[in-house]
């Protein structure tokens, strides 16, 4: 997996360009790789995030988004 901070950025990145389908992409990986090292609630978020892309829920993009980037920012390792 992308060190957290390269992924933080490929994140911010695909937002900022409306590619909702990579945003999702990234999101799904998280979601597994969360489980698969202890991190129940890395996946819990990327899951909200991967389904607001999959609605297209620009409202719940921005703001399952958010949190992810903030989880992210709290993990230690």
């Amino acid at each position: 997996m992308l060190f957290r901070s390269e992924k933080k950025q490929l994140l911010e990145e695909a937002h900022r360009a409306g590619d909702v389908d990579q945003l999702r992409t990234h999101a799904h990986q998280l979601k597994g790789a969360g489980g698969g090292y202890g991190f129940q609630g890395l996946s819990e978020i990327a899951a909200e995030l991967e389904d607001a892309c999959k609605a297209n829920d620009v409202d719940d993009v921005g703001e399952s988004l958010d949190k992810l980037l903030g989880y992210l920012g709290r993990i230690c390792v």
